[in-house]
């Protein structure tokens, strides 16, 4: 059996390592999945779209994690 090696097809799906963290990434990820799919939030995404950002604006102002 001879089995051909094919490169991945490129896509712009985010990437992990393409962000500074796991958050940024989560919604870099919902983001795009969202627009691939109606560009509208749906409940999981709007809830990683509002856990980054609270957690964003603690760091910002050196407030604790909740």
């Amino acid at each position: 059996m001879i089995t051909i090696a094919v490169p991945p097809e490129p896509t712009d799906e985010p990437r992990g390592t393409d962000f500074p963290d796991h958050d940024t990434y989560l919604l870099a990820w919902y983001t795009w999945r969202a627009i691939r799919r109606d560009g509208e939030f749906n409940h999981e995404e709007l809830a990683a779209y509002y856990d980054t950002k609270e957690a964003r604006v603690r760091q910002l102002f050196n407030q604790p994690t909740a």
